[in-house]
């Protein structure tokens, strides 16, 4: 029934977290925490049960919770407000009580899966909401400072991860954010020392996603598929949503071509926002002689990324449409928009490079359909509150 109704809202946080929820209970942990990791990112603001279902999946899935500030202060103030115990029951490593506070916790914000938490209470036998306290996380901090990438220069973006790094130095979460920025300008031996330094606070999962990811782009696919199997050994054996699309490259760029397609069929399916997953599918199904397969993911890739699509073709002096058509052609553009995308093969900032090092972004509303809508409706809604305010 979830999946059902879930195919319906697809882009919808609330829908994501949901079916997150639904799988953990069945015990789909990876594809859970993928719903879960999906649905806090395309959040407009801190999405605090969106937290604590993370903490619960991990929890499920056997991690263990290391006794320092980085490991809760993404959601510990906020969990503090409502549970005065709860990090001493978090960080004495019984996962069964955690279990339970997890539980518990989600219980006490009912429904709401909302980036504006309220939490049900009776007051002399009259049920009501009282809204629960806000408390910003480093993530999120973070994650605001990067996404800045669509509208500010790289500098100024670089500047603004630095001040929350020097901020909150204990967390290897901005070291991470700082990494990924690097990553998609294309200074992969920055990206490097960056995730490096991550990982020297503690572990990371993103820690060890980004260090593959630069020593894949630096040219050594071999060792980032150690690096990324490592992330996951370290992490309990599970995975986060980006892992797939790097594994794939790396496992592309050494001619396996079915580990490749694996990890991008997961990656499209799972995360079909990720539009550099579209152009590494086709180019593996177009080695693998399955061009119609190859023409429909690019079908995909020209739509989603329509603005990358035509600048990659108008750079290659190449305007090929099909696979079927013209193998040689679309590999090459397809490669070149890859080149063009540096390292980025996020899911929520599509920035990409010209030759001449002029930067672009692909729409929201190519990328993202629904959540655009979304965000138009909410401004329509804030113009409309405030004219009748001014009334």
């Amino acid at each position: 029934l979830v999946g059902a109704q879930y195919a319906l809202v697809a882009e919808v946080t609330e829908a994501r977290l949901v079916r997150a929820e639904a799988r953990l209970r069945r015990g789909a942990l990876d594809e859970a925490f993928a719903d879960a990791d999906a649905g806090v990112q395309r959040a407009r603001g801190y999405h605090f049960a969106g937290r604590l279902l993370y903490k619960r999946i991990g929890v499920e899935a056997g991690v263990g919770w290391q006794p320092t500030v980085h490991a809760h202060e993404d959601y510990e103030a906020t969990v503090l407000a409502l549970e005065p115990t709860a990090l001493a029951i978090l960080r004495d490593e019984a996962l069964g009580r955690a279990a339970q506070l997890l539980d518990g916790l989600l219980a006490r914000l009912s429904g709401n899966r909302t980036t504006t938490p309220t939490e049900r209470v009776v007051r002399s036998g009259v049920p009501s909401f009282d809204a629960v306290p806000y408390h910003p996380s480093t993530r999120h901090a973070a994650r605001e400072a990067l996404q800045r990438i669509s509208v500010e220069p790289p500098a100024v973006v670089e500047a603004a991860l630095r001040a929350v790094c020097a901020a909150r130095g204990e967390s290897p979460t901005p070291l991470c954010h700082l990494g990924e920025l690097q990553l998609w300008m294309g200074r992969y031996g920055d990206a490097h020392a960056s995730f490096e330094a991550a990982l020297a606070i503690t572990v990371a999962r993103w820690g060890y996603i980004g260090r593959g990811a630069a020593e894949l782009l630096l040219g050594d696919p071999e060792r980032a598929l150690a690096t990324l199997a490592e992330g996951v050994r370290r992490m309990d054996n599970t995975t986060g949503p980006s892992l797939f699309v790097y594994r794939a490259e790396a496992h592309f760029a050494l001619g396996q071509l079915e580990a490749a397609q694996r990890d991008l069929e997961h990656s499209t399916e799972s995360t079909p926002r990720r539009i550099a997953a579209f152009a590494l599918l086709a180019r593996v199904r177009a080695a693998r002689g399955d061009l119609d397969g190859a023409d429909r993911a690019l079908a995909r890739f020209a739509v989603v990324a329509r603005p990358l699509w035509l600048d990659a073709r108008r750079e290659s002096g190449s305007t090929p449409s099909s696979y079927r058509e013209a193998p040689e052609a679309c590999d090459r553009v397809l490669a070149h928009a890859l080149r063009m995308l540096r390292g980025n093969r996020s899911s929520s900032c599509h920035v990409y490079a010209l030759a001449d090092g002029t930067l672009r972004d692909v729409p929201l509303t190519l990328a993202e359909p629904a959540r655009a809508r979304s965000l138009a409706l909410d401004g329509i809604e804030r113009a409309l509150r405030g004219a009748g305010a001014r009334r």
